[in-house]
């Protein structure tokens, strides 16, 4: 596994991104013909002897989109192909969007999941070398697929601290913990009623699902304490996956991406510079295999062609909800240069995505950030809250009531948001009980930030 990984991390670190962008356009062109061969409705839109070139990929191949693929009753969804007959799993999304999508996988789709997800955690946490466990807190029984040892305990922080003290006094070298959203580390790591007391040394965490705050991750830093110089592993890392092509299969950051980050997050002119442009909050800086999905940005989201050769149902210029904006190496080597910090370039060669998330204004990705930059006011909230129009609400902790002293302790904290929104808004911090969408808050579902 070691050579196999060495070989792999070699070939990603010296080969011209170009090289990964023509074997994906290449890979891309055949996907078509796949999926003409399994959807008769597909290939009835698509007159595949003509796709012969990306270009005629791009003008003829229509884009789809989850309610035209996945309908809301689903005996009109078609079933085309005997190739269900070798279906292993069924992936169910959040429904966060209001429609529910699926993924539908082979065995051997999984062991090809399975095998990257191993490359991934071996090349930088040398995660099959060493005593590894991995703490699986996603929510609506998803899995981590790969070959590591794994205890599924659900999106439950008392349980999750409870199987971390155990793993470290079994003898496992390194935890790690998989969980959806920046809340539920928050909630875990803040936890402090737990009978398991542990030191977070060698305790890593990776989060998907929904944008991840840069400034979360200095918060969570400070939490975990200090970390050997020499240590080189990441302790918190972000990842954005899609169900219907399996978690955690589409962006992902490397530990050169997250230095970078932090690096944009504290220095504006940096960040100016890589997004070309003023933003307000650090967009999510990610890599994704070309080998086994083909991007395009359509009108600025996300649209993903699925390269996997054996895909049960394979998805063709499938548009996601999210906004992306695709870097350059060089425009990113020389936005490193001119604030003197081309160390931090990455050594992989994958293509680099901002990742912008799928607020159109960015406003709640603001918010965030500015809860995580705010110590006295982060101790005192649990991450949650709702926009509406001119009206923020923000949820206390449980045990936190709203007195003078609170007022005095969160003033600047609400003048922030002020300021930093750019409009005029009037903010409410309420009791966690009285929390007007308190019910949906249960680690289960993704939290709805704007109504």
């Amino acid at each position: 596994m070691k050579y196999l990984t060495t070989i792999q991390t070699f070939l990603v670190q010296k080969l011209p991104t170009s090289f990964f962008l023509n074997v994906s356009e290449r890979r891309a062109l055949g996907t078509v013909r796949r999926a003409c061969k399994i959807n008769p409705l597909f290939a009835k839109s698509v007159t595949k002897a003509s796709i012969s070139n990306i270009e005629t990929f791009k003008n003829q191949v229509p884009l789809s989109e989850k309610r035209a693929i996945f309908p809301s009753d689903l005996r009109e969804l078609p079933i085309h192909s005997n190739n269900f007959d070798t279906v292993k799993t069924i992936l169910v999304s959040s429904g966060s969007s209001g429609h529910f999508s699926f993924g539908l996988k082979s065995e051997k789709e999984i062991n090809a999941v399975s095998k990257e997800a191993d490359f991934a955690f071996e090349s930088y946490f040398s995660g099959k070398s060493k005593k590894t466990m991995i703490i699986n807190c996603l929510p609506m029984g998803s899995r981590v697929y790969c070959s590591i040892d794994c205890s599924d305990v659900g999106p439950h922080p008392a349980r999750a601290r409870a199987a971390i003290a155990m793993a470290k006094r079994l003898g496992y070298e390194q935890v790690f913990v998989v969980s959806l959203g920046h809340i539920f580390v928050k909630e875990l790591l803040e936890y402090d009623h737990s009978q398991y007391k542990f030191a977070w040394n060698n305790v890593f965490f990776f989060t998907g699902g929904e944008f991840f705050p840069e400034s979360a991750r200095s918060y969570f830093l400070e939490m975990l304490g200090d970390q050997d110089p020499k240590d080189q592993r990441p302790r918190i890392g972000n990842s954005g996956g899609v169900t219907e092509l399996m978690l955690n299969s589409l962006f992902f950051e490397s530990p050169d991406l997250i230095k970078i980050r932090q690096a944009m997050s504290q220095n504006p002119k940096l960040r100016e510079l890589i997004c070309g442009r003023e933003t307000p909050y650090t967009p999510s800086l990610f890599m994704w295999n070309p080998l086994t999905s083909y991007l395009e940005l359509i009108d600025g989201f996300i649209t993903i062609t699925n390269l996997d050769k054996h895909s049960l149902a394979p998805l063709v210029r499938y548009k996601l909800e999210d906004r992306g904006q695709f870097i350059e190496h060089d425009h990113l080597r020389q936005s490193l240069r001119k604030v003197g910090l081309e160390r931090l370039f990455p050594k992989e060669k994958l293509p680099l995505l901002l990742f912008w998330g799928r607020s159109l204004t960015g406003k709640e990705h603001i918010i965030q950030e500015l809860i995580y930059r705010d110590r006295p006011a982060v101790k005192l909230l649990t991450g949650n809250f709702v926009l509406n129009g001119h009206e923020l609400s923000m949820q206390l902790k449980k045990g936190v009531k709203i007195t003078s002293a609170l007022d005095e302790a969160i003033s600047s904290f609400a003048e922030s948001i002020r300021s930093n929104l750019g409009i005029s808004v009037e903010t409410r911090f309420k009791e966690f009980e009285v929390f007007d969408h308190n019910m949906s808050m249960n680690y289960e579902n993704k939290f709805s930030y704007m109504r």
